[in-house]
């Protein structure tokens, strides 16, 4: 891939990502808390540094499962449990440097 696709990669993804989250924090009245957001700040800083591949799938599981989570305090219907899923990403994630 060339670098101006990759440079389009890392500045619309955050982009939409951070857009979407908020319109969530909007629209459904969600506050994170103050510890919960140093762990984010924490994990997308660990995200954008390339030469730590560990602690990078460890924050896209945990955001993964943060995001399962949320979701599944919303009244959707759905064949597996949402909450589930979201504890089994974060299990793994916190496994992932034993495994």
């Amino acid at each position: 891939m060339n670098d101006f696709v990759t440079s389009l990669i890392r500045t619309w993804v955050p982009i939409g990502i951070g857009a979407f989250i908020t319109w969530l924090a909007t629209n459904y009245d969600i506050v994170v808390p103050a510890d919960a957001s140093s762990s984010l700040v924490v994990g997308v800083a660990a995200l954008v540094d390339g030469r730590r591949v560990m602690a990078t799938v460890q924050v896209v599981l945990y955001l993964i499962a943060v995001i399962l989570l949320v979701l599944a305090a919303f009244p959707l219907s759905s064949r597996v449990s949402l909450a589930l899923l979201g504890a089994a990403a974060a299990l793994l994630a916190y496994a992932l440097p034993t495994i």
